[in-house]
C-alpha cells in the first residue's frame, strides 16, 4: 500500500477543476482560505469571500500588498504554477515523499484505509523518528486531503471542504472589479489591459 499512496501523492492534478476551502496552520496564525483551481488557472479568496489573488488565462490580479487595492499584470505563460494556492496541491518528487513518510525506515510508514470528508482515503503515518507526522490521501483523485502531525487534532494543512466540479466557471479566474497596474512592475505590453 506505501507503493499506492507515493503513486497517489505524485500523481498529476492538473485535469481537476477543484474548489473548497483550505485551512493552514502559520507562523501568523490560522488562515482560512477559498480556492478555485482548474489546471494552471487559481482563484484564492481569503478570508473566504475577499478575493486576494488569481491566476487567470492572460492577467494575474492580487489584493496585495494590500496599500496598492487590486492590481493586474500580465501573466506570460499558462505553464506550470510555480506558487500553489495551497500546500495540498502542491506536488512534490517521489523520493521526497518516500523521505518525509520514513519509507525504508524499519517497517516503514502505516498506511491505513480511512474515510475523510465523506472520501475514501489513505492515511500514512511516519515510521522516522521524531513526533508521528500524517498525509491523508483521496484514493480517487491523489489529492493531499490533510497533513501534519498525526498526534494532534490540528493540521499544518486541511481541506476543510472540498468540491469536485466537471468543469471550471470562467467567472472564477477574472476580476470585475476595480484594478490598477502594479506600481513596481514596468514590464507592462504597450495597451496592454487585463483580460
Amino acid at each position: 500500500m506505501v507503493e499506492m499512496v507515493l503513486d497517489l501523492l505524485t500523481r498529476d492534478l492538473s485535469a481537476l477543476v477543484i474548489e473548497g476551502v483550505v485551512r493552514e496552520d502559520r507562523e501568523a496564525g490560522v488562515l482560512a482560505r477559498h480556492v478555485w483551481v482548474a489546471g494552471p488557472l487559481h482563484r484564492i479568496e481569503e478570508p473566504p469571500g475577499r478575493m486576494e489573488w488569481i491566476e487567470g488565462e492572460r492577467t494575474t490580479w492580487r489584493s496585495w500588498p494590500s496599500d496598492q487595492g487590486v492590481v493586474a499584470l500580465p501573466r506570460p505563460d499558462l505553464g506550470e504554477i510555480h506558487d500553489h494556492p495551497t500546500s495540498l496541491l502542491a506536488r512534490q518528487e517521489r523520493s521526497w515523499w518516500a523521505g518525509l513518510l520514513g519509507v525504508g525506515i524499519g517497517a516503514g510508514p502505516r498506511i491505513e484505509e480511512v474515510t475523510f470528508l465523506g472520501r475514501a482515503a489513505l492515511a500514512a503515518t511516519t515510521a522516522r523518528p521524531g513526533p508521528p507526522m500524517q498525509v491523508i490521501v483521496d484514493r480517487r483523485t491523489g489529492i493531499e486531503l490533510r497533513h501534519g502531525r498525526a498526534d494532534q487534532d490540528s493540521a499544518a494543512a486541511v481541506w476543510t471542504r472540498l468540491t469536485l466540479h466537471a468543469q471550471s466557471d470562467p467567472a472564477w479566474f477574472v476580476w470585475d472589479g476595480p484594478w490598477k497596474r502594479d506600481e513596481n512592475w514596468a514590464d507592462y505590453p504597450a495597451g496592454w489591459t487585463p483580460r
